[in-house]
C-alpha cells in the first residue's frame, strides 16, 4: 500500500489520511485511534492485532471495506460506528465478542460474513440502523442479543445451519404478545404516555414487570431506545408501577439474560440516563419516598460522573 500512513499507536492527529497500515508491533488499535478520519479509504491489518478499541474507526465516512485479521478477539463498542460508506465486513473465526454499537449506523453495509467460530457473542445494537443490510450468516455457536439488529429495515435473510433463519420473522413479531414492550420499543409515538396508561389499564399492571425471551422488561426497552428522550414515557411507567405498588427499585434493577439492568443500558446515552434519573426523581417525589435511598443499589450501575453531574445540577436531589 503506497503512500500509506503507518499507525504505531495512540490517536491519529492527521485526520486527512487516506490509507493506513497497522504496524506489526501493535496488538490493539487504540480507543479513538482513527476517530473522525473522514477521508480514510482503507486499512491494512496484520495478524498480531487482538483488539479493536472503542470508537477506533468511528466516523470514518469513506471507509468501504473491512477484513479483520485472524488474530482478532474483540471488537469494542462503537468501533466502526457511522462508517456510512462501509459495504462489506468479514468477521474472522477468532472474534469472540462484538460489543454494543460496534457497527451501528453503517447505513451502506449490505453484507456481513462471519466465519464459523468456537463461540461469538453479538451484543445489543451491534448492527443497529444498518439500513442497507440484507444478508448475514451467523456461526453455529453464536449468541446474538435481541436488539443486535434493531432497525435493520432491509434485513431479508439471517441464516445458518443452527437454525437462525427465523430470526427476521422473530424480530418482526416478538412483541405480538407483549403490547407494552411494543410501545416502549417504538418509543417515538407522540401520545406514548397516554398509550402506556391505556395499555396497562386494558390489560394488567403485571405487564410492567413482564419479560420477553431475552429477559427484557418494558423499562429495559425504553432505556435502550434513543428515541425515548422525553420524560413522559418513563414517568408514565413509574406512575403505573406506583399505582400497582410495584417498587421503583424492583423496576430499575431488573436484569435481563445478560445481567444488564435498565440503568446499564441508559448509561450508554447521556441524554437517556439523565431523562431516566430525573423521571425517577419525579416518581420518588410523588410517592413521598426518598430518592437517595435508591442510590446504594443504583450507583454501582451508573457512570458516577453522570450521577454527580445531576447532583450538582439539581439541588433538590440532596433533599429527596
Amino acid at each position: 500500500m503506497t503512500n500509506a500512513f503507518l499507525y504505531t499507536g495512540g490517536e491519529v492527529q492527521n485526520k486527512t489520511i487516506k490509507r493506513a497500515i497497522i504496524d506489526p508491533s501493535i496488538k490493539m488499535v487504540a480507543s479513538k485511534a482513527f476517530f473522525g478520519c473522514e477521508e480514510l479509504l482503507s486499512v491494512e491489518f496484520h495478524d498480531s492485532i487482538r483488539e479493536i478499541g472503542d470508537k477506533a474507526f468511528c466516523g470514518c465516512l469513506s471507509l468501504q471495506e473491512i477484513e479483520l485479521p485472524q488474530s482478532s478477539l474483540i471488537i469494542y463498542w462503537d468501533a466502526f460506528r457511522c462508517c456510512s460508506s462501509l459495504k462489506t465486513v468479514v468477521i474472522p473465526h477468532s472474534v469472540a465478542r462484538i460489543d454494543y454499537g460496534a457497527f451501528e449506523g453503517c447505513s451502506s453495509l449490505e453484507t456481513i460474513y462471519m466465519e464459523e467460530s468456537s463461540f461469538i457473542r453479538i451484543e445489543h445494537n451491534s448492527f443497529r440502523r444498518c439500513t442497507s443490510l440484507s444478508t448475514i450468516e451467523l456461526p453455529k455457536m453464536s449468541m446474538a442479543h435481541c436488539m443486535a439488529f434493531a432497525e435493520c429495515t432491509l434485513l431479508e435473510k439471517l441464516c445458518s445451519s443452527a437454525g437462525h433463519s427465523g430470526i427476521v420473522d422473530w424480530l418482526k413479531t416478538r412483541f405480538d404478545d407483549l403490547p407494552l414492550h411494543r410501545l416502549c420499543y417504538q418509543a417515538d409515538i407522540e401520545s406514548l404516555p397516554v398509550e402506556i396508561d391505556k395499555c396497562i389499564q386494558e390489560n394488567s399492571s403485571n405487564m410492567i414487570n413482564e419479560t420477553d425471551e431475552a429477559g427484557l422488561t418494558a423499562l429495559h426497552l425504553l432505556a435502550l431506545n434513543k428515541k425515548a428522550k422525553s420524560r413522559e414515557g418513563f414517568c408514565a411507567l413509574f406512575r403505573s408501577a406506583s399505582a400497582a405498588s410495584i417498587p421503583l427499585i424492583e423496576m430499575i434493577t431488573a436484569k435481563d439474560v445478560h445481567s444488564q439492568t435498565p440503568i446499564h443500558y441508559a448509561c450508554q446515552q447521556d441524554d437517556i440516563i439523565k431523562t431516566l434519573i430525573l423521571s425517577l426523581q419525579d416518581a420518588a417525589e410523588k410517592s413521598h419516598s426518598k430518592l437517595h435511598s435508591l442510590c446504594p443499589s443504583v450507583i454501582p450501575q451508573l457512570k458516577l460522573e453522570t450521577v454527580f453531574y445531576l447532583l450538582k445540577q439539581d439541588t433538590d436531589w440532596s433533599t429527596n
